[in-house]
């Protein structure tokens, strides 16, 4: 359990939530998943999908890992919003 809240302390207070992850690098390009935390210097996101404007968002395989150094911003999503 102490390991566990070890990993928690340094991460955004949006952990196990739904989030968006906009990207500094590509602006047209966003992240939608449950953020699980932080593995070192990355975001880690489960179901996951990529968002771009006007398509449909694109369903990622497996977990994504997200470099900080290339997050813009996080937005949480309400619960009521999906």
């Amino acid at each position: 359990m102490w390991q566990w809240w070890q990993q928690l302390r340094g991460a955004p207070p949006c952990v196990l939530q739904t989030v968006i992850v906009n990207l500094k690098d590509d602006p047209n390009l966003a992240l939608e998943g449950v953020l699980f935390g932080m593995a070192g210097r990355w975001l880690r996101l489960r179901n996951a999908s990529a968002m771009r404007p006007g398509s449909p968002p694109e369903q990622a395989l497996g977990e994504l890992l997200v470099p900080l150094a290339n997050v813009a911003f996080i937005q949480a999503v309400p619960a009521d919003a999906r």
